[in-house]
């Protein structure tokens, strides 16, 4: 990556009459090809799921089924299912005080190298080599202190007790790729007379105000929101 932004340092692939092939130049250009796809999507589409993925479980189910769908992460990668999927539950008796144990249930982009073969072929002269790969999403069950926002793409949250579902999924915590065809609002404070101010200077050291620090990641904006301080 060449900057701040991420911005990956590419090349336009050019070929010739009677140039010799190699497996890199082609691994190349499907390479420039991804990173300008996951550039595209980042820039100018917001992350989460797109279609389908829906998940289905009720409370005393051991299983969860996850449906084909399409979604996308922070890094403009795209995390693609293809058929459904059945997931075991987490197999936990629950909290050590005896309470609920909360999962989420998480996709995310799996790289080439953790993909299974689909088809390999023998080479000139050369053992064989692997000449198509699955396209399979990450699936799993995430602790919340596990799960890495916008890497991993929630599906559905999960209360689990005695290895199966004491409760129906929810499927609040889903963020959809989609724009809203709304305005988005939302609204709340910091605590009166509980607000953490800290003074405020510029890089030369003269003082511009007071300021702190506030959390809106729960409201889920799509861009930084403006604030009132009085």
């Amino acid at each position: 990556m060449s900057n701040g932004h991420n911005i990956p340092d590419l090349q336009r692939i050019n070929f010739f009459s009677g140039q010799q092939l190699k497996a890199t130049d082609l691994a190349e250009l499907q390479k420039v090809q991804r990173e300008r796809t996951w550039l595209h999507n980042r820039s100018l589409h917001s992350w989460g799921i797109g279609i389908g993925l829906a998940v289905t479980g009720e409370a005393g189910a051991s299983m969860v089924e996850v449906a084909e769908g399409y979604a996308i992460d922070c890094l403009g990668r795209e995390i693609i299912l293809t058929e459904s999927k059945t997931l075991t539950v987490p197999a936990v008796a629950g909290t050590p005080s005896g309470g609920e144990a909360v999962y989420y249930l998480v996709a995310g982009y799996q790289e080439d190298n953790d993909q299974a073969v689909a088809e390999s072929r023998l080479g000139v002269c050369v053992p064989e080599g692997t000449v198509r790969l699955t396209e399979e999403p990450r699936l799993e069950w995430r602790k919340p202190d596990e799960y890495e926002q916008g890497i991993d793409v929630i599906l559905a949250k999960a209360w689990v007790k005695n290895c199966q579902l004491s409760q129906p999924l929810s499927l609040l915590e889903r963020r959809s790729a989609r724009p809203s065809q709304y305005p988005y609002i939302n609204a709340n404070q910091t605590e009166a007379g509980g607000t953490v101010w800290e003074a405020w200077y510029d890089e030369n050291g003269s003082p511009l105000g007071v300021r702190t620090h506030v959390d809106t990641s729960a409201a889920r904006f799509q861009a930084t929101p403006w604030y009132m301080a009085h």
